[in-house]
């Protein structure tokens, strides 16, 4: 069983206002990695973190910088599209992954 941690806390607010929405997908407690690209496009697949109703953008917020040392440890690999070697690093990476997502609000944001 996983324990929780701050990250489930049911009182955490967002900057995305849609995902402050009890019925979302993808509250601010929630909030999952995956694949996309803009709608209609053949750009690269790229990796992002939904919330709410939008996408961040896991390259173009390394590229804006400020997440310190650890933190740029675990998101190369998601700058580069892939989250088969973020996934590699372990629970610990993860748990830190999340954890800066969920608070940091210096990358872009495009709709999902």
């Amino acid at each position: 069983m996983i324990a929780l941690d701050a990250t489930h806390d049911p009182a955490l607010r967002s900057w995305v206002e849609s995902a402050n929405d009890p019925a979302c997908d993808f509250p601010i407690q929630n909030l999952p990695f995956g694949r996309f690209r803009p709608a209609g496009s053949a750009q690269p697949w790229r990796i992002g973190v939904a919330i709410g109703d939008q996408v961040l953008d896991l390259r173009l917020a390394r590229e804006q910088g400020g997440w310190g040392r650890v933190a740029s440890a675990w998101l190369e690999p998601l700058a580069e599209g892939e989250l088969a070697p973020f996934m590699a690093l372990g629970p610990g990476a993860r748990r830190i992954g999340f954890g800066r997502c969920e608070g940091h609000v210096l990358a872009a944001v495009m709709p999902a």
